[in-house]
């Protein structure tokens, strides 16, 4: 269904990224990690400007100690909304 979802192109309402953040967050804590950063992704390539999904994105990667990422995902964010 997520594949579904992602893979049509067609734009989500904000109930429906919130909802992918969730199962994002779930994939992350009890599933596949890079199933979730590839989630994260797939709705940030759509909606880059949502703060709120790269903030979970980062916390997402914090939690899964992965650091390094992190801290280049946070300065890319910084960098495409502040700059740009």
């Amino acid at each position: 269904m997520i594949n579904k979802i992602m893979g049509g192109g067609a734009y989500l309402c904000i109930t429906d990224v919130n909802l992918l953040v969730r199962f994002a967050n779930l994939e992350n804590k009890l599933g596949d990690k890079e199933r979730a950063q590839t989630l994260f992704e797939n709705i940030l390539s759509s909606y880059p400007k949502r703060i709120d999904v790269w903030s979970c994105y980062v916390d997402c990667l914090i939690k899964s100690k992965d650091i390094d990422l992190a801290r280049y995902t946070n300065s890319t964010v910084l960098l495409q909304i502040y700059i740009v």
